[in-house]
């Protein structure tokens, strides 16, 4: 980002209702979804002046990681920690080390954010996770992201271009893709080809999005879900979903929750 809005960001962090409230809500979040009880062993990704390490101490011990050689300086002044330079995906870090990774409006500044995130997966210990916090609507694209030299905003279409493109993969078409607020299902497919999501699987792990996506485009071939269709299911992902269905049934009933 430019200088003058890391600076900008440091008088007003520790203070404005914005940043206070989201504080608030990530502390909430943590609490609930926290994969261990105990001190955590926590990695954020980006940041920034440091604002969010003394609400992440609470969890545990943090490690942290800023490009911006300006922003890493006020940061590691403002916490005491030594925070490591470089950018992802090339930033050496220990494998299987941490319980909990976080980037918190970070990834949308990266060129490859699939590779970063691809690059992230191994370092969390068995049972840890990451923490996402992204803008949305593209419709608000303006010169506050222009500033923040944003690569994007993500947006409900994520589903339907990955939608179509395992549709690709497999040799079959899709009508219209959809995403809405069902009580019980993640996705549904109709006889006629048009495919419907819940919008929570913007919020979950991106295999499991993809689980989803597979599983829903798998029954353009088979509409039932015998040996067949779960072939089908493992060709497409490229293994089979175990790891994704064991996530969702551990955390799906608190999914469905969220937002009612």
């Amino acid at each position: 980002m430019e200088r003058h809005v890391y600076d900008r960001m440091a008088e007003i962090d520790r203070d404005h209702w914005w940043f206070v409230g989201r504080r608030k809500i990530l502390t909430a979040l943590i609490g609930r979804w926290r994969p261990k009880q105990g001190p955590l062993r926590i990695l954020e990704v980006g940041c920034g002046t440091g604002s969010n390490i003394a609400m992440l101490q609470q969890f545990g011990p943090v490690d942290a990681i800023e490009p911006d050689d300006h922003a890493r300086a006020f940061a590691t002044n403002r916490t005491g920690i030594a925070i490591k330079g470089g950018y992802l995906p090339d930033v050496p870090l220990e494998d299987g080390r941490y319980d909990l990774i976080v980037l918190l409006d970070v990834l949308e500044h990266i060129p490859d954010d699939k590779g970063a995130l691809a690059a992230l997966r191994p370092k969390l210990a068995p049972g840890g996770r990451l923490m996402l916090a992204v803008p949305a609507m593209p419709s608000l694209w303006s010169g506050h992201d222009v500033a923040h030299h944003h690569q994007r905003r993500y947006t409900a279409r994520t589903l339907e271009a990955e939608t179509r493109a395992v549709a690709s993969r497999a040799g079959v078409t899709v009508g219209r893709v959809r995403v809405g607020d069902p009580r019980s299902r993640w996705g549904s497919c109709s006889s006629s080809g048009d495919i419907a999501y819940s919008w929570r699987l913007i919020l979950m792990p991106v295999a499991v999005r993809e689980a989803t996506v597979v599983h829903e485009v798998a029954h353009r071939l088979h509409m039932h879900h015998g040996p067949e269709f779960h072939e089908e299911v493992e060709r497409l992902l490229g293994r089979a979903p175990k790891t994704e269905r064991a996530w969702l049934k551990a955390h799906g009933a608190a999914m469905h929750r969220v937002g009612r």
